[in-house]
């Protein structure tokens, strides 16, 4: 229903969104822009400008960089208001991005940002059950409830850390004490789990004990009579650690009216309870462990009861938190816990994004360590001995290979992980381990200590951190690293001085480096891409008012997210890989992707678009006003408004005009408005 003429209009007007450098012309073979007048989609320039000299450059406008960079920061649409600002006064962006840091979507966006760029997401399930010594999450759902405990769980590890960076960004807090924090933001479910783990301690051989909760807990038994979760909880009850059964069926006849498990694995037995798991590991109908399937005491309000948790290890003759003591947990802002817990890169979810093994003995995360602090691999090219060549692995590090030069910074530097923790992340309490020295010997820093907490203070100082942290935010804004200039000199500058996330925000999101305003010698002609899965979700979301989309943020998916969550994994997003310095952030567009975006916009089309929904036929021209200014984004005073509604209007009349009914011709409206730049692409 688009026909050539009607596509060719489209790429006209909104093909000169891309903020600069596009010289081809439509119609014209050596234009960038492509179309496949069989399709009703808004072709994306997807063909980037390299290095540029200023005297070929040609600035954003203002209606551009605002866009972009309102589109960033909370997926909305400029308002008629902030655009007339603009247009008035170029330089009050930076009040504009005050303002709108402060919203609850800005919020959600830099949230996302942090979970993926502190590496705490993507990980296998195993990785994290390993930590408490499961092979895997067997759990029940939530009390009353169809929703998994596990992926509650899941999403409260993947979360923390990036709300415990939010809340120090909101603090106004240094924020290299992302790097040496003992805080984090944690839920009553996540210290459970925590306070579990530490007591199933595992060394590097795999053999697993419990610190005090053989003794503790010698029997748990599950029952067909009515146990309140408090009596199961509390140790002076006579009915400590019975569970009831939340199906009486589940217990065998064989037992009677409860079965018990009174083996040395009763506590394993009695935390999988608590959080609803249930398994059937045995022929043998009367096995404890062939049949749990106990009511989980861990509510819903349990996995969103954020706040901000100090954890340290117990004092002389103080005892460790545990994870039966629900109540307590509860109430509490502090977790005594024998593993460490410092900065980013010991949480659960970056050793679950990383784990390690007795091959590999901690190499990859104490590299991917300074390639999220820093910005940089352990390469080879280090020139700095280490001071302490204790934990050089001979095996792997002979002087005369080629692994030698790596080795030699990395052996010594991992020393700071293998000294307090395992193979599988409990305490390590091997003294011959511990024995060995650790020493840093990176990018101009050398440095000894005696753990992990040594090895934070030093990754705060570094030289190095306040520019990486800025190239993180560019590849975020950009799909790619910032060009390196006296600009970013300057930014980094100022950020190295202050600290202060929030202002490097301001900073860099005003700065040429992202608006394109003006030149940058030697940088891009051109900071469009397209939009990566989270930025292109957020703005449907925002922009049409309808809470997920695309089905990232409820479990399970719900309306339209549960059409679209499995359509979205097609769409290119950030991401980190093994070794890799730079992000994953694919920038420009295939078929694939575009089909992608094109039935995702359909979905939404069926569920807004009709009789009685938000978008009806009967007020077809007001209709076809919100698909311009509301889901494209263009205000009245932006000077594609007047095309950009008269294209979209023909474009329903000549569907009509083919036969479609009033409710499709307005859908296809909606998803050609959809197709467009400034939907599925940024700074365009």
């Amino acid at each position: 229903m688009c026909s050539d003429a009607t596509a060719a209009c489209i790429v006209a007007l909104v093909g000169a969104f891309a903020s600069s450098g596009c010289e081809g012309t439509v119609g014209d073979p050596a234009s960038n822009a492509r179309i496949d007048p069989r399709d009703e989609t808004i072709p994306i320039d997807t063909t980037r400008p390299g290095v540029v000299s200023c005297d070929a450059f040609r600035p954003s406008s203002v209606e551009v960089y605002g866009s972009k960079v309102k589109t960033l920061l909370t997926g909305t649409a400029l308002t008629g208001a902030e655009l007339e600002s603009l247009q008035t006064d170029p330089t009050a962006l930076t009040t504009l991005i005050d303002r709108w840091t402060a919203t609850p979507r800005a919020r959600d966006k830099l949230l996302r940002f942090f979970s993926t760029v502190f590496q705490q997401e993507g990980w296998e399930e195993e990785g994290l059950t390993i930590q408490w010594d499961e092979a895997r999450a067997n759990m029940g759902n939530v009390v009353g409830t169809r929703t998994p405990v596990f992926a509650l769980l899941r999403r409260n590890f993947e979360e923390s850390f990036a709300r415990t960076a939010l809340d120090l960004v909101e603090r106004r807090r240094p924020f290299n004490e992302v790097v040496t924090t003992r805080s984090f933001m944690m839920t009553t479910a996540m210290m459970v789990a925590l306070a579990y783990q530490d007591e199933r301690h595992t060394d590097d051989r795999g053999r697993s004990t419990y610190r005090t909760l053989a003794t503790r807990i010698p029997r748990t038994t599950f029952t067909t009579a009515a146990i309140s979760p408090n009596a199961t909880l509390d140790p002076a009850s006579p009915s400590f650690m019975r569970f009831t059964a939340s199906d009486p069926r589940t217990v065998p006849s064989c037992a009677g009216t409860e079965i018990a498990d009174a083996t040395a694995n009763a506590p394993r037995t009695a935390f999988r309870a608590m959080l609803g798991y249930f398994t059937r590991l045995g022929a043998d109908p009367c096995r404890a462990d062939s049949f749990v399937r106990a009511s989980a005491l861990l509510s819903a309000a349990d996995f969103d009861d954020w706040r901000l948790v100090t954890v340290r290890r117990p004092a002389s003759a103080e005892g460790a938190t545990q994870f039966y003591e629900l109540e307590a947990i509860r109430a509490s802002d502090e977790l005594v816990v024998h593993t460490p817990r410092v900065g980013f890169f010991t949480t659960p979810a970056f050793f679950a994004t990383w784990p390690t093994n007795e091959d590999n003995q901690a190499r990859v995360t104490t590299n991917q360590t300074l390639i999220v602090g820093l910005g940089a691999s352990i390469d080879g090219s280090e020139t700095i001995t280490p001071v302490f060549p204790d934990a050089l692995d001979g095996e792997h590090a002979d002087p005369g290979t080629p692994c030698y030069s790596c080795h030699v910074t990395l052996d010594p530097m991992r020393q700071f992980f293998r000294r307090d923790f395992t193979f599988t992340y409990s305490e390590q309490t091997d003294s011959d381990v511990r024995a060995l020295r650790a020493a840093f010997a990176f990018a101009g820093v050398d440095a000894t200590g005696d753990d992990i907490f040594e090895y934070a203070r030093t990754l705060a100082t570094h030289p190095q951190l306040a520019r990486a942290w800025v190239q993180k935010l560019c590849s975020y804004a950009n799909s790619a690293d910032c060009p390196e200039s006296a600009e970013l000199d300057r930014i980094a500058g100022a950020f190295g001085s202050s600290l202060d996330f929030r202002a490097l925000v301001r900073d860099l999101f005003s700065s040429p480096l992202v608006t394109s305003a003006s030149c940058i010698e030697g940088g891009t002609g051109d900071n469009a891409a397209i939009a990566r899965a989270r930025h292109f979700c957020t703005t449907l979301s925002a922009r049409l008012e309808v809470d997920d989309v695309c089905g990232s943020e409820q479990i399970p998916p719900a309306g339209l997210g549960r059409m679209n969550a499995p359509l979205v994994p097609t769409i290119p997003d950030d991401a980190f890989s093994r070794g890799n310095e730079h992000p994953i952030a694919i920038s420009d567009v295939s078929l694939f992707v575009r089909g992608t975006y094109e039935r995702v916009c359909r979905n939404v089309a069926t569920q807004l678009v009709g009789d009685g929904k938000k978008f009806e036929p009967s007020a077809g021209d007001g209709a076809i006003t919100a698909f311009v200014e509301q889901l494209m984004g263009l205000a009245p005073a932006d000077p594609r408004h007047d095309g950009a509604r008269a294209i979209l209007a023909e474009h329903r009349a000549t569907a009509r005009g083919e036969g479609a009914d009033a409710t499709v011709a307005l859908q296809s409206a909606f998803v050609l408005a959809c197709m467009s730049p400034s939907v599925v692409g940024i700074g365009l």
